[in-house]
């Protein structure tokens, strides 16, 4: 795994807010926006209600792509990454972590959905009745960068 490649991703994705999700669960796909948050992993981190079609999609295939691209209209300064990656909801084992990385970067979703600071496992469990986490685990993250070079890409791969 290449340190400067990790760390030119990292820095992109803090640097962005939304990413497109491509999902498919009958063989029609799907894409949608949502704002995410990253753990030092790379995972991916979104909140959705659990009856989206992206959602429900999730649940019946795992297998997920992700676009993330900066806003730039110079496609000469263009960056961005692909993701290849599976995804799912959060374990309640899991949702304190999950809740940490994505209301840190975004505190005003805690109030959205009504989980309190410092909430216990068990208090954001009943919080979060409408509104799930989920995890996006990725298999390979290809950044673009036509900065160095006319669809210059480089490919991590994490599994």
């Amino acid at each position: 795994m290449s340190d400067a490649l990790r760390a030119e991703i990292t820095d992109f994705l803090d640097n962005q807010a939304a990413m497109t999700i491509a999902t498919t669960a009958t063989n029609v796909p799907w894409a949608t926006s949502v704002f995410y948050a990253r753990d030092d992993d790379l995972n991916l981190y979104f909140l959705s209600s659990p009856t989206t079609r992206h959602s429900t999609n999730i649940g019946g295939n795992a297998n997920v792509a992700v676009t993330i691209i900066g806003d730039e209209k110079d496609w000469q300064k263009v960056r961005g990454v692909q993701v290849e990656a599976t995804a799912a909801q959060v374990a309640p084992s899991e949702l304190s972590s999950a809740a940490d990385i994505y209301f840190g970067r975004f505190p005003a979703f805690r109030d959205m959905v009504g989980a309190p600071e410092g909430a216990d496992e068990e208090a954001l469990v009943a919080a979060m009745q409408y509104v799930h986490f989920y995890k996006i685990t990725p298999r390979m993250i290809r950044m673009i960068d036509n900065g160095k070079g006319f669809a210059h890409k480089e490919e991590l791969v994490l599994s």
